[in-house]
């Protein structure tokens, strides 16, 4: 990774020095913006002692870098230009492991720009290629029209009224050939439709025949209940009228035996009382 330092602060200077070494990227420090080469860097490192808005768009203007790094003390405001910001104090792994993982990320920017250049390329040859074979038919279509009026000139009258009359058969057997087609695919869309009709049809004739079927089992239920309640309403009347007579037969059948008991009673009684009568005569 090359990286630009701008500074003049020898503790940063010696800091950023070491932490290059150990990262094994390649370090130029500059002191004043007239030390600055034009050249492309991975990586531009600014002091807060020498950074102000002015010397940083000269620098975009002068040099092309892919990320930048902020060192700038605890109380210095913080600048959104910059990809990142290191506070001081600060130690040189800290510093050591910034610059990993910006190393990587500027990787991963070369890699991206090295496929965009591929694929650049790429669409390039394929253009190129385009062309030639668009010059190649340019040229086969000159060639052509140079042969034509010598071929125009070969044919004879009887031969181009040959080569006429066989377009014209040739168009009448493709006009047969469309309208053919066309009704082969009118007579499969009409079976189709014959086919859906159809269907439509039997499954409402099923619904139908469902609905007749409910309907017959409802009104022969209906009338089947009617029906047993009309049996167990005769049913009562019957058993009602059974006991009536039953009842009336046992009243009469109770009246028979009370009347003859009584009768019974009655003869007795009377035998009593004459035999009563007759002794009372005797005795006198």
């Amino acid at each position: 990774m090359k990286i630009l330092l701008l500074n003049e602060n020898p503790v940063v200077h010696k800091l950023v020095t070491l932490s290059a070494q150990k990262t094994s990227d390649e370090l130029e420090i500059v002191n004043s913006l007239e030390e600055v080469k034009e050249r492309a860097y991975d990586l531009l490192v600014i002091d807060d002692t020498l950074y102000t808005d002015g010397i940083f768009d000269i620098l975009k203007e002068k040099i092309s870098f892919k990320k930048s790094l902020y060192i700038c003390s605890r109380d210095a405001q913080a600048v959104d230009e910059f990809t990142s910001t290191l506070k001081k104090p600060f130690l040189p792994t800290d510093l050591v492991e910034l610059f990993a993982n910006l190393s990587k990320i500027t990787d991963e920017i070369d890699l991206e720009e090295d496929i965009l250049i591929v694929e650049d390329a790429l669409v390039a040859d394929e253009e190129e290629l385009i062309l030639d074979e668009l010059e190649d038919d340019i040229s086969l279509d000159d060639d052509i029209e140079l042969d034509d009026p010598v071929s125009e000139s070969v044919l004879d009258t009887e031969e181009a009224q040959k080569v006429k009359d066989l377009l014209d058969e040739t168009e009448d057997e493709i006009e047969d050939d469309l309208l053919a087609l066309e009704d082969i695919e009118l007579d499969g869309s009409l079976e189709d439709d014959l086919l859906d009709l159809e269907e439509d049809s039997s499954d409402g004739q099923e619904e139908e025949l469902e609905d007749d079927l409910l309907d017959l089992e409802e009104d022969s239920s209906d009338g089947q209940e009617e029906e047993l309640e009309d049996d167990l309403l005769d049913l009562e009347e019957d058993s009602s009228e059974e006991q009536e007579e039953e009842l009336e037969d046992d009243l009469l059948d109770l009246e028979e035996d009370s009347s003859d008991e009584q009768e019974e009673e009655l003869e007795d009684d009377l035998l009593a009382l004459e035999e009563d009568s007759s002794d009372e005569q005797e005795e006198e």
